[in-house]
């Protein structure tokens, strides 16, 4: 029996038309700034990891301009760990089956599997796979882990906070790939909301109240959840060492958090309850 852990990452791959600000998607503009996300965040947090005995599987759309392409060639160069695969244009609505496909040609009966859910735009801190890994010795077979503790950053602010966010996006599944069972994945379940309520598994929140294992980046083209459970961090150099990325921090960042931030929090807590309510229109 062998342990396998994999984190997994959709791209640029067609499954709307918009974005979650219903901004067009796959234009130049949208690719380039998807780009530079992933470059300045997500990539070199993956490459930060304390230990480098997991695949990194991430799914891009075929059509993808060559100049991209090149870039994408370097970023396995950069982090071993970085595996692309093109998906065409009509496919990518079945990122689950793909992702699940490309395990199974790489695992046997008998094998555990990890899988992490990253977006492209996040990080992790440099032993997220690490206490992953760690844990997952101690769990029941189908279990998730989530660290609740995470870091948003407001990059048009300048400015991060900690959130305790317990059913958030920062998933991994653990699960063994048995006779007649199928393989799920983290993704193969639906919602990360409903972690903890899906029939046939079992749910690890984990406190790191010191360690946040997390960032999500927050930035005009996204969409997420805002609390007042919060508060402001000021320490870049903690940032620096725990994430391998560099953030800035506004010097009046205590001022921006108590004035623009703050109206900010109403006002996206507002537009989710609203969506609650009157639900969300998708092209």
């Amino acid at each position: 029996m062998s342990c396998h852990y994999y984190v997994l990452t959709r791209f640029n791959i067609r499954l709307w038309t918009k974005d979650k600000k219903g901004k067009p998607t796959q234009t130049e503009e949208w690719l380039k700034k998807r780009f530079e996300l992933f470059e300045q965040y997500c990539l070199p947090s993956v490459a930060n990891q304390s230990v480098k005995n997991f695949k990194w599987i991430v799914l891009f759309d075929s059509e993808t301009p060559e100049v991209y392409k090149k870039k994408i060639d370097e970023y396995a160069r950069r982090c071993e760990q970085f595996t692309p695969h093109y998906v065409a244009p009509a496919e990518g609505r079945y990122f689950v089956r793909i992702f699940q496909k490309i395990i199974l040609e790489d695992i046997i009966l008998g094998d555990v599997v990890i899988t992490t859910y990253l977006d492209n735009d996040d990080a992790l801190r440099y032993d997220y796979v690490e206490e992953v890994q760690r844990l997952a010795a101690q769990v029941r077979n189908r279990t998730f882990i989530s660290f609740k503790y995470g870091i948003q950053y407001f990059t048009e602010l300048n400015i991060a906070t900690r959130v305790v966010y317990r059913n958030n996006h920062f998933l991994s599944f653990i699960e063994k790939y048995e006779e007649n069972v199928r393989l799920r994945t983290v993704m193969g379940y639906g919602s990360h909301i409903y972690v903890g309520r899906y029939k046939g598994t079992e749910a690890l929140f984990v406190e790191t109240p010191e360690n946040e294992k997390w960032i999500e980046l927050v930035h005009v083209d996204n969409d997420v959840r805002m609390t007042f459970d919060t508060h402001l961090i000021t320490d870049l150099k903690k940032l620096k060492n725990d994430f391998g990325i560099h953030l800035e921090l506004a010097k009046n960042s205590t001022f921006i958090f108590y004035t623009i931030f703050l109206k900010r929090t109403i006002k996206e807590i507002f537009r989710h309850i609203r969506l609650k309510i009157m639900g969300r229109k998708w092209d």
